[in-house]
């Protein structure tokens, strides 16, 4: 485990709920991309790893940094390339996608249709609901990120859950406490999908959704 201090004055509650997300900063605009820690949180769950952040506002913050230990000798030879698994792409679904950051939901738009849905996509939790009420029947997914300002991702998804229960759901999320878990499990959200998700995820989490309940 690795373990990185700052310097005692700790973090903002409201900051430390998304602050592994992509394009998140406290800085200045022009002064920072919001990737830094989003980076970080990829590179060490690419390694089987786990990040987190514990934080008491004026005593301190701590990201803790846990890497599987490795086992037996070094292998210095280069291990073949390991073969490519099929992305599962859509029919044409129709997704409801819902993220407060700009770029985000211009890249799932982009994505989604890569990947063969037809997306509608919001940066804003009340126009996706609107949305959704509007025409329930006509959505055959909804992807909403957890930490927004408007409306919490869990509070959107439960609202749509309210409008048509057998709707499949997916949260998306750079932090997720173990309440946000648990009440994502009482809405029935499908899956937890991890900011930055890659587009394979993105694509096998759609289509496990959209498998019909055994």
């Amino acid at each position: 485990m690795l373990t990185v201090a700052d310097d005692g004055t700790g973090i903002d509650p409201k900051v430390v709920d998304r602050i592994f997300d992509p394009f998140f900063t406290t800085k200045p605009q022009g002064e920072g991309t919001g990737l830094g820690l989003a980076t970080a949180l990829g590179i060490v769950r690419g390694h089987g790893g786990a990040l987190v952040v514990e934080s008491v506002p004026g005593e301190g913050a701590a990201f803790h940094a846990w890497l599987p230990a490795a086992r037996g000798e070094p292998v210095h030879r280069r291990a073949a390339p390991a073969a490519p698994r099929a992305v599962p792409l859509g029919h044409g679904e129709r997704v409801l996608f819902v993220d407060d950051e700009e770029a985000l939901v211009l890249l799932a738009e982009r994505a989604l249709t890569k990947l063969g849905y037809a997306p509608a996509t919001f940066a804003s939790a009340g126009a996706a609901l609107e949305a959704f009420r509007a025409d329930p029947r006509g959505y055959a997914v909804v992807v909403s990120d957890l930490a927004m300002p408007s409306m919490h991702g869990l509070e959107l998804l439960g609202a749509i859950r309210a409008v048509r229960p057998d709707v499949p759901m997916l949260l998306t999320s750079g932090y997720l406490r173990q309440a946000d878990l648990a009440e994502a499990e009482r809405l029935g959200v499908r899956a937890v999908i991890a900011k930055p998700a890659r587009l394979d995820e993105l694509a096998r989490a759609l289509a496990s959704a959209l498998e019909p309940e055994s």
